[in-house]
């Protein structure tokens, strides 16, 4: 069997999809991944401006006169030009641009003035609350990276540059497809012997919660004929294709077979649990991942194994999973070969992050996996005691962008 970090390497050999672009708005490019860097055009400030309502001073560094002449008074979004000479003043609001010779500001609750006199408590250290052009950040600083995914926290620092448009990688397009005769949509009446299909609704919400362009591909019955017309008309409008179930080489499943006539398929053994069968290869110069059809097994391989490949071919610099160190609240064991990633929730407590182990660790188990937030590790062959430190391996929440 092949590790986790063995097989995330031999998907890098897939022909990635070619990455293309468009140019956005910038809130509608907010969750998207930066397809050019985005410097800096002016300093920020652009000029020096006043931290707060005040009166800019103007004084020699000996000085220690503490009365001023008031010769006006600048509003913020003045365009006027005026200049201090020592022992002058000027009063200021918060933004407004700071007469030349400026030596500092002093907020009004310090201050007693008349029209055209100032009386200050006591002379400031030069320069407080003062803006200084370009000391937050100087003409051609970088503000994007290419690869860099935009956050809303970005879009304030972008504005005040000017930005108005992005330009941002299109999202890759992913379609998945469900196969079996067992297999029913929910919401229609179940056959005997049916199940409804939960991996497919899964896995279009997994991708699309990671920004990805989700394509539901639908059900296909186990025909080969049906399969083969599925799958070309499925990857003629995506750009990667994900089947569930029909992985393990021991399963009569046509689709395994219908990929692998029309191109090139592996079949791997990944050391985890839950999961293992993996099959990935190329159909119609497309990149298609076969994963197990159990649908916490499913999950668990898209999310540990296929993820950073798709975040790659999707123009992300940084396709690392979220992890942290956790604490575990009680004992836990793993005695297969395979290192274990076990559904668990998190707590933040006083000694730091807490994690709790579900009871309901099975392939199939949907309700351990709907009420986790994390994938705890436990390597092969490992017993855990309460206290004990893991790694912890997050999985999205509700209204989070990982991509």
């Amino acid at each position: 069997m092949q590790t986790i970090e063995q097989t995330r390497n031999a998907l890098q050999q897939l022909v990635a999809p070619a990455l293309q672009t468009e140019s956005l708005p910038l809130l509608q490019a907010v969750g998207r991944i930066a397809a050019e860097p985005v410097v800096a055009a002016f300093d920020m400030p652009a000029f020096d401006n006043s931290a707060m309502d005040g009166f800019a001073i103007a004084f020699h560094a000996d000085s220690t006169n503490t009365a001023f002449h008031l010769i006006g008074t600048v509003f913020a979004g003045d365009a006027q030009s005026m200049h201090l000479q020592p022992g002058q003043a000027a009063r200021v609001f918060t933004g407004a641009r700071l007469p030349a010779n400026t030596s500092a500001v002093v907020m009004q609750e310090q201050c007693e003035w008349t029209d055209s006199t100032l009386q200050i408590q006591q002379l400031p250290p030069a320069g407080q609350h003062m803006r200084r052009a370009g000391s937050e950040l100087a003409k051609g600083s970088d503000i994007l990276q290419r690869g860099q995914i935009i956050s809303p926290l970005h879009t304030g620092l972008l504005a005040s540059l000017g930005v108005a448009a992005l330009t941002v990688y299109r999202k890759l397009r992913v379609a998945v497809l469900s196969s079996g005769n067992e297999l029913c949509e929910p919401g229609q009446a179940l056959s005997s012997g049916q199940i409804y299909d939960a991996n497919r609704p899964q896995l279009l919400a997994l991708l699309q919660a990671c920004g990805f362009e989700a394509i539901d591909a639908g059900i296909v019955r186990d025909d080969p004929a049906q399969i083969d017309a599925r799958l070309k008309a499925s990857l003629a409008q995506a750009d990667v294709l994900i089947t569930s179930g029909g992985a393990s080489v021991g399963e009569a499943d046509w689709m395994r077979e219908v990929i692998a006539g029309l191109g090139q398929l592996h079949q791997w053994k990944v050391s985890i649990k839950p999961g293992k069968p993996l099959g990935f290869g190329t159909v119609l110069g497309k990149p298609v991942l076969m994963l197990p059809g159990n649908p916490v097994s499913a999950l668990v391989t898209l999310w540990m194994i296929a993820m950073p490949w798709l975040r790659r071919c999707a123009g992300a610099a940084d396709a690392a999973l979220p992890q942290r160190r956790v604490r575990l609240s009680a004992a836990v064991s793993n005695h297969d070969q395979r290192p274990h990633l076990m559904r668990s929730t998190l707590e933040c407590t006083e000694q730091g992050w807490l994690a709790t182990v579900s009871a309901q660790q099975g392939s199939g188990a949907l309700s351990s996996l709907a009420q986790a937030d994390c994938l705890v590790e436990v390597p092969p062959q490992t017993c855990f005691s309460a206290g004990d430190t893991a790694i912890a391996w997050l999985l999205p929440q509700t209204g989070t962008q990982l991509l």
